[in-house]
């Protein structure tokens, strides 16, 4: 009868130590995942955090203008902002910008009504803004760094 007794004792020994062995496996795993998330963590902190440069914009102040129209007189109301690459530039453009105004006002006077209709010509209107910042102003000058001319308003009447 001894026999029959041990039986049932060491499959239940059995399960028990197999219990505990997952439960040990369980625990383990959870700590290195723990242990590796930490770890993920502590590395993005200490990553460097790369912060884009703030944009510098000039404002020109909205103009309208009269445009060469073959039918008839037509006019253009327009906003426009420098995006420069430094301070020093904005500083130099803020300065002249009675000039800036003046220049802005002929050349955009220039442009004809069907170009400036579609967006081909309104990219030919930008270029020409920024050949026409090439020009200096004063002599000496320094390097201007301008990098878009972007519309805050466009009115064709």
């Amino acid at each position: 009868m001894s026999n029959n007794e041990s039986k049932p004792k060491s499959s239940w020994l059995h399960m028990v130590v197999l219990a505990l062995g997952v439960s040990a496996a369980s625990v383990g795993g959870m700590y290195m995942l723990n242990k590796h998330d930490r770890n993920a963590e502590k590395a993005a902190a200490e990553a460097p955090v790369i912060v884009a440069e703030k944009p510098i914009f000039v404002k020109v102040d909205p103009f309208t203008v009269n445009l060469n129209s073959e039918r008839s007189s037509r006019m253009l109301y327009i906003g426009v902002t420098l995006r420069v690459g430094d301070q020093a530039t904005a500083d130099f453009l803020k300065e002249y910008m009675t000039t800036l105004r003046s220049r802005l006002l002929l050349k955009a006077g220039e442009s004809k009504v069907e170009d400036l209709a579609t967006t081909e010509g309104k990219d030919v209107l930008k270029a020409n803004i920024l050949a026409l910042l090439e020009q200096p102003f004063s002599t000496p000058q320094p390097a201007l760094k301008v990098e878009e001319v972007l519309f805050n308003e466009f009115i064709v009447q």
